[in-house]
């Protein structure tokens, strides 16, 4: 006697998976209760470990590309289970350096540069290039030099423009695609957030009490011209929006989800040895947004808010720690001060 099958019983696996997700231990599906759920149930449960499993081959497979094509040195730093961030260690030596008037510049290598865009190009949360101390492929006689508060200051600038070429590469690839040459891959950038982060301190363990970090996060204006002030609002709403709304979290931490407008951050510690840079858009960076992140990097016409973190790739929180608004200002002016009478 042939059994038909019922409407959930024909759902296909990846429907399976969501609904046993919401489906708590002690519930059955939806069935008559003539239907037999185990079948279901073990379909269901079937689909969302083939999911995961394919999930963690498929990084895992790219994780290895990686590895196994970037220049030496530079390797992916990856958490068992983790498949929504994911961070790469590139030696600072794999920087390149060119000297001028005595001052050295740090730019990217378009051999490094180009291997990191197929990690931009997938869909994670976050993608986090950190630089270290260790050597590369590149290896040349120039020096990391931190003695003073002027080379800190000025690692940080290079830092900046680092990122600042991410967001070129985004402008380029994503909006100008008929354009491009050789220097920038043609697949879409399609992670959330992309951040720089380093610690260069010589004289600690890993193994040390927290790292205090402050700084400032930068969120895009919504205005007329910007087309993500009318996503699902007028304009007069989305034109009262502050960084408020980012801040609604039970432990303080920003819940940097919630905007729709391109968010810049930049969070150091009290010495400059230790410090991150993020752009991020939930847009997964739109082409009709992509001439704003600029602005954003810059801190033109944005909100801004204090912020402060004890970890790098941690989410910030609102608020400066063990600092006044006037302190950090102060501390800020004075690097501002050193570089420019340098």
């Amino acid at each position: 006697m042939s059994h038909t099958l019922s409407f959930f019983g024909r759902l296909p696996y990846d429907i399976r998976a969501i609904v046993y997700q919401y489906l708590e231990p002690d519930q059955s599906p939806p069935f008559s209760p003539n239907d037999a759920n185990m079948g279901f149930l073990l379909s269901c449960r079937q689909a969302k470990q083939e999911l995961s499993e394919l999930a963690v081959q498929t990084v895992e497979d790219l994780v290895a590309d990686f590895n196994n094509t970037a220049p030496r040195g530079a390797e992916i730093n990856m958490r068992s289970g983790a498949l929504r961030c994911i961070a790469v260690n590139v030696p600072f030596s794999a920087l390149f350096g060119s000297s001028k008037k005595g001052k050295m510049k740090r730019s990217w290598r378009q051999e490094v540069f180009a291997s990191l865009h197929p990690l931009f190009a997938q869909y994670f949360e976050v993608v986090r290039i950190h630089i270290t101390h260790g050597l590369s492929e590149f290896d040349t006689q120039q020096s990391l030099e931190l003695d003073t508060l002027y080379d800190r200051g000025h690692f940080e600038v290079d830092m900046h423009n680092l990122l600042r070429d991410i967001s070129y590469m985004i402008q380029h690839v994503n909006s100008d695609r008929q354009r491009n040459t050789d220097l920038f891959p043609t697949t879409y950038v399609k992670a959330r957030r992309i951040c720089l982060s380093w610690n260069l301190r010589t004289d600690v363990t890993s193994g040390d009490s927290p790292i205090i970090m402050n700084g400032k996060l930068h969120q895009a204006k919504p205005t007329r011209c910007n087309p993500t002030a009318f996503d699902d609002h007028d304009y007069n709403t989305m034109s009262a929006v502050t960084l408020d709304t980012l801040s609604q979290h039970d432990d303080n931490n920003i819940d940097l989800s919630s905007s729709k407008q391109p968010i810049f951050y930049h969070l150091h510690d009290s010495q400059r040895l230790v410090g991150e840079m993020c752009l991020q858009h939930n847009s997964r960076w739109r082409v009709s947004e992509t001439r704003y992140y600029n602005g954003v990097l810059n801190g033109q016409e944005t909100l801004a808010e204090y912020i402060s973190s004890y970890e790098l790739g941690r989410r910030p929180r609102k608020g400066l720690n063990g600092v006044t608004p006037e302190e950090y200002e102060k501390a800020e002016i004075e690097v501002q001060q050193v570089l420019w009478a340098t």
